[in-house]
């Protein structure tokens, strides 16, 4: 059931697609590990079986490798911004995700960047597999984060539906900005 948690919420629409897909083997990508949370859900997916996780705190990638201890799959935590994915990523990637911002309960002045990040979404979409899915939160209630919010709206308003499916969800009935969510699905 949707709810007014936006990750809980991409969560949710991001296990639905994998139940409809039907692909196994699915190479995912975290492009802001953070505290780790998504890359534990998406270590929790059957149908992942490499899972790449990038951030350029070195925090980043220890809480996140603690959510993911006694994993079977392959795992690279890469301490690298996610603009730099092609270092390490060479085939098609199924399933990313970027949570933007800032590291929660760190310093906020450790931001992602419009110009990283729009270069790392533009990436991630020329490798995303048909029917692959990247999910982007971003959170306009800091200046860095409404510019932020901002560019990946229009970047992603000029490509073309017979391209990708890209959907906009947000809670509207809030009086402070609120994260939003972007789903991006590839169609080939």
């Amino acid at each position: 059931m949707l709810s007014r948690n936006m990750t809980n919420n991409l969560h949710l629409l991001i296990e639905q697609h994998l139940k409809m897909w039907g692909k196994q083997n699915l190479t995912a990508m975290d492009g802001t590990l953070g505290n780790g949370y998504d890359l534990e859900f998406l270590h929790s997916q059957e149908q992942v079986s490499t899972l790449y996780g990038f951030d350029i705190q070195q925090q980043a990638l220890d809480n996140s490798r603690e959510k993911i201890v006694s994993s079977t799959k392959e795992v690279h935590l890469i301490l690298d911004s996610h603009h730099h994915l092609e270092q390490y990523i060479e085939g098609e990637i199924d399933l990313a995700v970027f949570n933007l911002g800032y590291l929660p309960g760190a310093d906020k002045g450790v931001v992602t960047h419009t110009e990283t990040t729009l270069e790392a979404l533009q990436k991630v979409m020329d490798k995303l597999s048909d029917g692959g899915l990247l999910a982007v939160m971003t959170y306009p209630g800091h200046e860095e984060g409404r510019n932020e919010h901002e560019h990946i709206e229009t970047f992603l308003q000029s490509y073309h539906v017979r391209e990708f499916s890209i959907l906009h969800l947000n809670v509207m009935n809030v009086k402070k900005p609120c994260p939003n969510c972007f789903l991006i699905l590839r169609k080939k």
